[in-house]
């Protein structure tokens, strides 16, 4: 308790300071150096004890005085940063981060999250001390656009004024400070035409905009994940006001370098962390494609590779929800599917960002994990064999974005495809896929005998094969058979709605059992007893209606409109696996192929 008794002391002296005792407080230090360390020190003590609060948790009057504050004071060091730490001869990068960090951790801190209390306790902090967070994240904003205002002399160049935490801003005014007048470049079209007086103002204008983001280059993307946090607070008078900041990194590293791949690429894996700690919602989604699209409209040179921005997340979003709503899912399949369709988005991810493999690699070993949990090794096999693709056999240390999820030591490319190998051989030895796991001892066998000359490790790798010839001949495997089916209507959920899927049966499965399994996962549904694909009147109606059938040569029209649009090579396996039962091996891969029409 004593350490609490320092804080609360501490908290009564801020409290009694009026704007006087800070401003003759701040005028003591001596140097530059002097008040910065003292800022600096200062933000990291306020943001370990709102971390870490000195009080217990059912003290809300406590915690919620020391917020207010807290809240009053880092407004105050706020304006000293502004006045004297803001001209690009002065800027302190360290200082200003910290107070990002400090302000961010404020703003998510658990003793502020209204929505989580009961009505009588939201209403009563309300009336006493007000929303909090508004106040802070309107600071926030604020001060991000402040790092622009900055060389005012620059010809050219009109510095936006914005009142310091303004809780009433509207959103228009958010974006008419969130961005810079048209870039040189938006003009191009018509240098030919230009005075030399237009063009010379045409550079100065575009220096004046490089000038402005010469500051706020330095926090992308290190505030992009920070930033994200906050504007996902369920407040919505908050993210409008602060989301606009996301359009403001976009274009401040597009007029730097091109393009924004580093802010894209940063808030698609912070998104990913977000959304599975139960942050975001469909409105979130919806206001963020909004104001994003209205922010664009004033720059046209940018305005396609923001929407396709856009769509991107969108769609990663509303995935992510899908998957974040099974978690708790008995069914496994429905876990299966929505993590087969995180992977689908991974490999588009993958076509326009440099590291995408935490991403899919996430993913990857959860859905290898759910297949072990159903004891389906060769599945498991087969998704853990698209990892192994990403490496080569040499003796070049692996990169984070290839190193296997929980990894503790550095391995070489070939260390981990091997480990990968013996890994993906057990399963398949267990998933009786002999002819896979011998497919793969052979590629080892070469490498053993040709490049490393481990003559030890070769003769292992032998008997091995031995085994799996010996297995292929003695013990019988019975064929699965395989049922297409088929989810129609608006009832069940986006990842299943209006799409066929294959299963695989278990072994010696009888159609009746697996119809049955099937119908207990949706007791509602109704069972649709025909071969031919249903009419758009039933794949919108509200209900929920299951088609299934055997697929055989010459199948109907079901199995043609089986879901993987032509899925690509290195996402088939995975991508078919992904409800219950994985296709067994390449030979049946291409048996459903040709089964269902798709290449």
């Amino acid at each position: 308790m004593a350490k609490s008794h320092f804080v609360a002391c501490m908290t009564a002296i801020l409290n009694q300071m009026g704007d006087q005792h800070y401003s003759f407080y701040i005028e003591t230090f001596q140097t530059s150096s002097e008040l910065v360390d003292f800022l600096m020190e200062t933000f990291i003590m306020f943001k370990d004890l709102i971390g870490k609060n000195v009080y217990p948790v059912d003290w809300m009057a406590m915690s919620m005085a020391q917020n207010r504050v807290f809240l009053r004071a880092i407004n105050k060091f706020a304006e000293t940063m502004n006045q004297k730490f803001l001209e690009h001869t002065n800027f302190e990068f360290q200082l200003w981060n910290n107070y990002f960090h400090l302000a961010v951790a404020f703003i998510t801190q658990d003793s502020l999250q209204l929505e989580q209390f009961s009505h009588a306790k939201y209403n009563k902090i309300l009336n006493k001390y007000g929303d909090m967070r508004r106040l802070i994240g309107f600071s926030i904003r604020d001060m991000w656009y402040k790092l622009a205002l900055i060389n005012a002399t620059v010809p050219g160049y009109t510095p936006y004024h914005l009142s310091f935490c303004t809780p009433r801003s509207s959103l228009a005014q958010v974006e008419a400070t969130s961005v810079c007048h048209d870039s040189g470049e938006t003009r191009m079209g018509s240098l030919g035409s230009e005075t030399q007086e237009e063009k010379e103002a045409s550079d100065d204008e575009t220096s004046g905009c490089q000038l402005q983001c010469q500051n706020k280059i330095c926090f992308i993307p290190g505030m992009v994940g920070p930033i994200l946090e906050m504007t996902l607070i369920p407040e919505a008078e908050l993210r409008k006001a602060t989301i606009p900041i996301f359009f403001d990194m976009m274009l401040c590293e597009y007029q730097r370098n091109g393009d924004f791949k580093k802010f894209e690429n940063e808030i698609i894996l912070k998104l990913d962390h977000e959304v599975e700690g139960g942050r975001g919602d469909e409105q979130y989604m919806q206001l963020l494609e909004s104001i994003l699209m209205e922010c664009v409209t004033e720059h046209p040179t940018i305005s396609k590779s923001v929407e396709n921005f856009v769509n991107l997340v969108k769609g990663l979003l509303e995935k992510l929800l899908d998957y974040r709503g099974v978690m708790t899912d008995e069914s496994k399949d429905n876990r299966m599917s929505c993590t087969v369709n995180l992977l689908s988005v991974g490999q588009n991810l993958g076509m326009i960002m440099e590291n995408a493999f935490p991403f899919i690699g996430r993913y990857l070993y959860k859905l290898r994990d759910l297949h072990l949990d159903c004891d389906n090794h060769t599945e498991a096999a087969y998704t853990l064999l698209l990892h192994t693709w990403l490496l080569k056999w040499s003796d070049e240390q692996c990169a984070s974005q290839v190193m296997q999820t929980g990894q503790q030591h550095p391995q070489t490319h070939r260390q981990l495809k091997e480990t990968l190998y013996e890994i993906i051989i057990g399963y398949f030895d267990k998933g009786k896929m002999w002819e896979e796991a011998i497919s793969l001892c052979k590629e080892l066998a070469e490498q053993y005998e040709m490049d490393i000359f481990d003559y030890e490790l070769l003769s292992q790798n032998l008997i091995q094969q031995a085994k799996f010839y010996e297995n292929i001949m003695k013990i019988l495997r019975p064929k699965p058979d395989y049922f297409a089916v088929g989810y129609y209507g608006q009832g069940f959920p986006s990842f299943l709605r209006n799409k066929v899927f294959i299963y695989r049966g278990k072994e010696y499965e009888r159609r009746e059992d697996f119809q049955m399994q099937l119908m207990s996962q949706f007791p509602n549904a109704e069972k649709m007893n025909t071969t031919s694909a249903p009419g758009d009147d039933v794949k919108s109606a509200l209900g929920q209606c299951i088609l299934g059938e055997c697929p055989s040569p010459g199948a109907g029209q079901l199995c043609r409109d089986f879901s993987p649009q032509h899925p690509t090579l290195e996402f088939r396996a995975t991508r078919i696996t992904a409800v219950v039962l994985i296709l067994v091996s390449r030979e049946e891969m291409e048996l459903v192929v040709e089964l269902t029409g798709y290449e």
